[in-house]
């Protein structure tokens, strides 16, 4: 046997023994502590949706290498949020036994994130990180609008992107001003106000519910005046949000 060939069989066999060391170490979650991990099933799925006011749900399958190597760091999330005291829980469910929680939801690979806040369910698009995972959750629930309180908040946040959204309403508990939180609380990449403090509602000239969508481009701003619902305000801001003409690139490819 010439001993090029030895010599490079004896290498390639110490690469896939360094790869299959490394893969057996990324699978291996037995040391992976997750206590603080609610496992769903389908007899208590609907009841920790109800009881919690904020649940991550990962549907994960047991051979999935993608899931074993997320566990650790949704693990350390879900310890750290419940060391804090925070209403936010984390869950898991094995969809290959939970298959009907699986189709319900819509499951087509492995891992599936969903969030369940306060009646509603968001596709999970955060990273895979522990610090990922807080960070996404954090904004999230935290206030879907600012409360533009004085005319220097509204000047703020005018500066705060290309395009802002503001709800100017005479009553902020009203139901018109629940379906424009709810529309902010879905809505990523576009920062949201909401007032009802006269002197902004001057600065802003409304005489009546309005949302305002200000921007740094084309006429400047819009505004919806009436049937304001949740549906027409997706409807105003998706028709208002871009230029007339779209330079597109990475951060507006998916915008619709």
């Amino acid at each position: 046997m010439f001993p090029g060939f030895v010599q490079a069989t004896i290498l390639a066999v110490i690469v896939i023994l360094t790869q299959t060391t490394k893969r057996i170490h990324c699978d291996d979650t037995s040391n992976v502590d997750e206590s603080h991990v609610l496992v769903l099933t389908k007899d208590t799925f609907d009841d920790a949706v109800k009881n919690n006011k904020h649940l991550l749900v990962k549907f994960v399958a047991p051979w999935c290498g993608h899931c074993k190597a997320l566990a650790p760091a949704y693990a350390a999330a879900a310890k750290q949020l419940a060391e804090s005291d925070s209403e936010i829980k984390l869950g898991s469910v094995d969809a290959t036994i939970e298959q009907e929680l699986g189709q319900k939801y819509e499951v087509k690979g492995y891992p599936t994130i969903k969030f369940f806040s306060d009646g509603t369910t968001f596709e999970y698009t955060g990273g895979r990180g522990q610090d990922d995972i807080i960070s996404w959750l954090k904004k999230k629930t935290g206030p879907a609008a600012d409360e533009l309180k004085t005319v220097d908040d509204l000047n703020k946040l005018k500066q705060a992107s290309d395009v802002v959204v503001i709800g100017a309403f005479k009553d902020m508990d009203g139901d018109t001003a629940a379906s424009f939180l709810q529309v902010a609380k879905t809505l990523d990449g576009i920062p949201f106000g909401i007032t009802s403090n006269a002197d902004v509602l001057k600065e802003l000239n409304v005489k009546q519910d309005t949302v305002v969508l200000l921007k740094k481009f084309d006429e400047g701003r819009n505004d919806l005046t009436s049937s304001i619902d949740e549906s027409s305000i997706r409807q105003f801001i998706q028709e208002n949000q871009l230029p007339t003409v779209v330079d597109f690139n990475a951060e507006n490819e998916n915008i619709q």
